[in-house]
């Protein structure tokens, strides 16, 4: 048996997990003692939904020196892989941050248990979400709604598909942004003024010449880490009732991005008028 797989008296198997959904299940390890007893040792776990580190340390300490012959972590909730990442190790003490022994490691969802030995690293997985929300800017000269969606420190997500439409006769842009109200990095979408227009991404760059209310994005997924922020945006325009349709779809790695229009031009006068603002889970 590795080395690594071998543990002291006293000490604890413990799952650490991370999840963006409730998660319940339970892990086992399988034991052989110096003495030659095979014993398992197992415990119930239950996430909650916050991407934030938890630890379900194992309910008694082995107790005596030995190996571990066996290791899985399962899930008895329905998941896609993303939802949940943990770790299975060997640790000092309960929830002691010190991990001395690494069993498993990986994501954790539908027919996938995490056993002995896995290894598996952080990367874009299959959690996708979408937000579809109308936002109402007041009969206010120079108003302009700014929507901003900031994944948060520690997590990402990439633009699958977004569009939005505007009822006013503003121009429309999506762009990446150092944080919201930050630097702008780049526009990828950018839609002369006109009433109805529509800014959509991804576009092919044949449409790029050919339409006057569609524009084209230069790169594909665009991806948004930590304190960036996705920029959706009209420029003012007359005093006027002015409706703006968002509608994005993210594959999103950790925790689900915050939302805001705190920033827009006389962000007073913005309201929800359908939909919601903010994303939810779609698989």
């Amino acid at each position: 048996m590795a080395s690594e797989y071998a543990f002291r008296a006293g000490e604890y198997a413990e799952l650490s997990i991370r999840s963006n959904a409730v998660i319940s299940g339970r892990y086992f390890v399988r034991v052989r003692y110096k003495t030659g007893k095979i014993d398992t040792l197992s415990q119930t776990f239950t996430t909650v939904a916050t991407w934030t580190n938890e630890t379900f340390p194992s309910a008694q300490a082995f107790t005596d020196d030995g190996v571990v012959l066996n290791a899985t972590v399962r899930s008895d909730t329905s998941a896609v892989k993303g939802t949940a990442y943990g770790g299975l190790y060997i640790t000092p003490s309960p929830s002691s941050g010190m991990n001395i022994g690494n069993l498993a490691q990986g994501y954790l969802h539908d027919l996938h248990n995490l056993n002995l030995g896995d290894s598996e690293q952080i990367d874009w997985p299959e959690t996708v979400a979408f937000m579809n929300v109308t936002l109402d800017q007041a009969n206010v000269a120079g108003g302009a709604v700014v929507v901003e969606i900031v994944p948060g420190a520690g997590n990402a997500f990439q633009v699958l598909e977004a569009r939005a439409t505007n009822s006013g006769t503003n121009t429309v842009f999506m762009g990446l942004f150092t944080a919201a109200l930050g630097t702008r990095i780049t526009d990828f979408v950018q839609v002369g003024s006109g009433a109805g227009t529509n800014g959509a991404f991804p576009q092919f760059p044949a449409l790029h010449a050919t339409s006057t209310t569609i524009a084209g994005s230069g790169g594909y997924p665009v991806s948004v880490y930590g304190t960036q922020a996705l920029n959706i945006r009209q420029t003012g325009a007359g005093a006027q009732g002015d409706n703006f349709d968002v509608l994005v779809l993210i594959r999103v790695r950790g925790a689900l991005p915050t939302v805001t229009f705190a920033n827009s031009t006389n962000p007073g006068d913005v309201t929800v008028v359908a939909g919601a603002l903010s994303f939810a889970f779609i698989s």
